[in-house]
């Protein structure tokens, strides 16, 4: 399944029992542990309102809480996302936001000009 306006595939629900469809993305965010103790580098797999999958790049495992810093295009300062920590395999976060990302958000995050036409 793909999105009519790009390349980017669309993760069906079919796939791995998700709840919501996820937009593949390689976005590049901060990855932060609340109590401000670490930080590292990590790149979006994908993403959807609720949850995204993470590459992490650092030793340290989060525990928990964490925040997402992002460099969106024409914001001066990154974007804070909160999110939680819900599984992680070697080097691969899942996360759940909290709350859930705006499809603006998304699509930003996805790498796309906007959310789709209505």
């Amino acid at each position: 399944m793909t999105d009519s306006g790009s390349d980017r595939e669309i993760v069906p629900q079919a796939l791995g029992g998700r709840k919501e469809a996820r937009l593949v993305s390689v976005f590049t965010v901060r990855i932060v542990w609340v109590d401000m103790s670490y930080s590292c580098h990590g790149r979006l797999r994908d993403v959807s309102p609720g949850g995204a999958r993470i590459v992490a790049e650092g030793g340290e495992k989060p525990r928990g809480d964490i925040h997402l810093l992002a460099n969106l295009p024409g914001e001066a300062e990154p974007r804070r996302i909160d999110a939680k920590l819900r599984w992680q395999v070697g080097e691969t976060l899942g996360v759940r936001f909290e709350p859930a990302i705006t499809l603006e958000l998304l699509h930003a995050l996805a790498g796309l000009d906007g959310p789709p036409p209505n």
